[in-house]
């Protein structure tokens, strides 16, 4: 939380009246798989869970938002909220964090993808490795939009693998990182 106060002084002092900068700050064990994370002025992660039988036809994925009012933008205001979500990652599952420019894209005929159309690309993509779902949904937004793009596209997927079996001198695997790159 401090740096994210630090940034929004920082900013506040850097930048002109009504200019901001959105961000999410988030830390992740690598071995309980706890991610917690502030989101300042981003639209909500969507948590994708690995496939699982036992999950009774429990939602493979959600959008996850923080309790409470929503923090605003670094550099907008003094107090831009310090709402901080905490999630836990099973083995497999993937955390996706994304610009606003996948909700917003626009059709030729001026219908937005949405969060809908978004949660559709994710559910159906699940499968891919997380080193080729970004790039995935990144082309579904960009065939809805006729590749008539206004803003960027931006995509961070976040997998859990899991910790190490229990007394093993191996190190826990990474959690792997997939990124679209970025689309104007």
């Amino acid at each position: 939380k401090r740096v994210i106060e630090q940034a929004n002084l920082a900013l506040l002092e850097a930048t002109e009246t009504g200019a901001f900068t959105t961000c999410v700050y988030a830390t992740v064990d690598i071995v309980t798989g706890e991610v917690r994370w502030l989101n300042m002025g981003h639209p909500a992660p969507f948590l994708l869970h690995a496939p699982d039988p036992a999950r009774d036809g429990g939602s493979p994925g959600n959008f996850v938002e923080a309790e409470g009012p929503r923090n605003r933008p670094l550099g907008w205001d003094e107090n831009p909220g310090l709402n901080q979500t905490t999630a836990t990652l099973a083995p497999g599952d993937r955390l996706i964090l994304f610009t606003d420019g996948f909700l917003e894209a626009k059709s030729p005929e001026g219908e937005v993808f949405g969060e809908h159309r978004l949660e559709a690309s994710l559910l159906e993509l699940a499968s891919l490795p997380s080193d080729d779902l970004a790039g995935h949904v990144v082309e579904d937004v960009e065939r809805f939009a006729a590749g008539q793009l206004d803003d960027d596209l931006t995509m961070l997927v976040i997998e859990f693998e899991g910790a190490a079996a229990p007394g093993s001198d191996d190190l826990p695997p990474a959690t792997r990182v997939g990124a679209a790159p970025e689309a104007e």
